[in-house]
Parts: C-alpha cells; structure tokens; sequence
C-alpha cells in the first residue's frame, strides 16, 4: 500500500478541499464503508474496535488520476461477538480520539462502536483535522461533550464522575457544535454531485451519542447520498461491490492443524491476488 489515510489527506490535501474533494471523499468513505459492512454481518459479527486514519491503508490504481483503493488494515484488537447479548469486552481498546463513549462507560458493547469511530474518521476526511484531539480518557468524554449533542436522559444515565467533570468545566452538552464546525469546510466543493449538508446528516448518523440510535454500516450505504456514485467521474465498479454474506462459514467452523489452516489462508489470498489483477486490467 502507498500510505495510511492519516499522511495521505494531509500530503493530497487538494484532492479532498477542491472542487472534486466532495466526490473523492464519498468514493473512498463508500469503500470502507462496505469493508465495515463485511465485517459486522451476521456470520461474522467482527468489530475491529482499533479504526483510525492510521489503520487505513490507500493505494493508487492505475487509469484515473483518482483511482485509489482503500483497505482496512490492523486488526490485532479486532474481537468476534459472542451471540449471547451480556458478553463482557474490554474497556482499553481502540486510539484515544476514535474510541466510542460506550466504551469509556461499559463493558457491553457492540459494532456500533467502530461506526462512531468511521464518522471521526470522516470528519478528518472532510476537515484535515482530528475531531477529538486528547490521548486522555477523562479529556477525550470533555471533547464529546463539547462537540457532540447530548441529551438531558442521556447526560443523566452518565456515571457521575463523568457528569461531574462535564459540569465543573462549563460545558453545555446540548449545544450541536459539530454542525456549527462542519459549515466552515467544503466552499470549494461541486454542490451538484454531494453536498456539505449531506456530509452533515451522515457525519450526525454515525456519532450519535446513543448506540442504540447510531446507524450501522448497512444502513449508511442505503441511503440517498451514495445515488451519485455511478455517474461519477471516477466510478470503479469493482472497488464498490457490497458484501452481503461470509463465503465459506462452514469451512470457517472446521478444524484443522495449524499447517492446513496456513494452506488453506494462503489458498485465499492467491485467489483474492488473482481477482484484484483481473479488476485493475
């Protein structure tokens, strides 16, 4: 891969601020987006729980001069769900300013976790900015609340040393200072194709405050934003297939020696090789 997305929004910063910056976001976010999707279905059930701009790798395809393929990389904190719903996980997960606020609160948690970490990561795409930047627990729950809009239920469900924090610096949890942040960004977009204020819709869709009304990557790529894609100047079919269903779940189940399973990995990415050069012919 030629880099993270971290250094390559900051070394082509033109690409994501000029005229074309809202498309070339929306080809590259839609591309996680579906790799988010195959991740979190229900044969899988994965959360990555560790996504950031630095666990994004970017690479240039060859034809258009904005034909990049983009790909998750760094699963290492990565952890199956359990189908039972009480399964406890880990709090100490995941890079300070992508973590989640579920996170900071309870052990029971679920994919929703990586989608308020994929709307940080837009936000960065958009801005060229990290929206949360603290490498401290307690200062990453100020940073939220200062940003994000909470409501009275939920600031009072908090643990009260968070809501206490909140209050003693002065912060007014109500108050939409993303939407107020965003209007500041993308003067220099073509309105026609996809607009600030639908990146302002997803952006509120991905870091709602409450999982529970946080959407998921299935219902992001459903709705209307993504329709301009395929009249876009540098559609790839093969970069936009959805990934709807885990191809071989049975064979995930069987067991095997360590040997058989590294033939049996090394199988896939000889064929997976195989299909990338055939879509990049």
């Amino acid at each position: 891969m030629d880099s993270t997305l971290f250094n390559f929004r900051r070394q082509e910063s033109r690409r994501f601020d000029g005229e074309k910056g809202s498309e070339f976001i929306g080809i590259l976010f839609h591309q996680f987006l579906s790799g988010l999707q195959y991740l979190h279905q229900p044969n899988l059930r994965l959360i990555h729980r560790d996504l950031s701009s630095n666990n994004i790798l970017i690479k240039k395809l060859h034809g258009h001069n904005y034909n990049y393929c983009l790909k998750i990389a760094d699963l290492g904190m990565a952890r199956q769900l359990p189908f039972w719903d009480d399964a406890d996980l880990t709090k100490s997960i995941g890079t300070m300013p992508y973590r989640a606020p579920e996170i900071r609160i309870s052990t029971h948690y679920g994919t929703v976790v990586d989608m308020w970490s994929s709307g940080c990561i837009l936000y960065e795409m958009i801005t060229g900015k990290i929206l949360f930047p603290t490498r401290k627990q307690d200062r990453l729950m100020l940073h939220i609340a200062r940003m994000i809009p909470i409501t009275d239920e939920e600031f009072s469900q908090l643990p009260w040393h968070l809501q206490e924090n909140i209050l003693i610096n002065e912060i007014d949890w109500t108050f939409d200072l993303l939407n107020k942040e965003i209007q500041e960004y993308g003067s220099s977009w073509n309105q026609n194709r996809i607009c600030l204020n639908q990146y302002n819709e997803l952006l509120h869709r991905l870091l709602s405050f409450n999982p529970a009304k946080r959407f998921t990557a299935e219902q992001i790529l459903k709705m209307p934003i993504w329709n301009y894609l395929r009249g876009c100047q540098f559609y790839n079919p093969a970069l936009l297939n959805h990934v709807t269903s885990l191809p071989y779940i049975e064979e995930y189940n069987n067991n095997g020696t360590t040997v058989e399973w590294r033939k049996r990995l090394f199988k896939k990415i000889v064929a997976f090789r195989a299909m990338q050069d055939l879509n990049n012919e």
